[in-house]
């Protein structure tokens, strides 16, 4: 009923979760700090996935959920919402690049998309460019280059 599932009283210790990555060859790659917390119907995802000298991009990347989340009846444009935070970080450079989360077009939806926040005219808009070899930048993955998420969701 409305969006109490969205305020949740607490959520409690994190519970370690290893996911699947789609579009991502994991080789020598590190999870870090993964795990996720319920409080009714509400589910706190976090983690971070650093490339190693042998991982690689192979398509539009996409990271399994721990608790299948709400179906299409949550969904805007065909993507399910999500509070969401993520970044990529270039540690070469030195630069932070914003990425937004959303669940997949599924019911119940299983995987986490990532995709690009873009700058068009003076705001930033979401712009379905998914995250994937070259995006968001050219020699996206390098060896060291971390995808981190932090995403509140309603469970199915």
């Amino acid at each position: 009923s409305g969006l109490s599932w969205a305020t949740p009283t607490s959520f409690g210790t994190l519970t370690a979760y290893t996911p699947t990555l789609d579009g991502i060859t994991i080789g020598n790659g590190t999870f870090t700090d993964v795990g996720y917390s319920q409080s009714g119907d509400a589910v706190w995802y976090q983690g971070i996935f650093t490339f190693g000298s042998t991982s690689a991009a192979t398509g539009v990347m996409r990271i399994s959920l721990p608790v299948n989340g709400k179906g299409s009846g949550l969904s805007v444009d065909g993507r399910q919402i999500a509070l969401n935070m993520g970044c990529i970080a270039q540690p070469s450079t030195g630069y932070l690049y914003p990425i937004q989360c959303t669940l997949n077009n599924a019911s119940p939806a299983t995987k986490l998309n990532l995709f690009t926040i873009q700058v068009n005219g003076t705001y930033p808009v979401s712009q379905v460019q998914y995250v994937q070899s070259t995006v968001p930048y050219s020699s996206f993955p390098q060896t060291g280059d971390s995808i981190a998420w932090n995403v509140i969701y309603q469970k199915a």
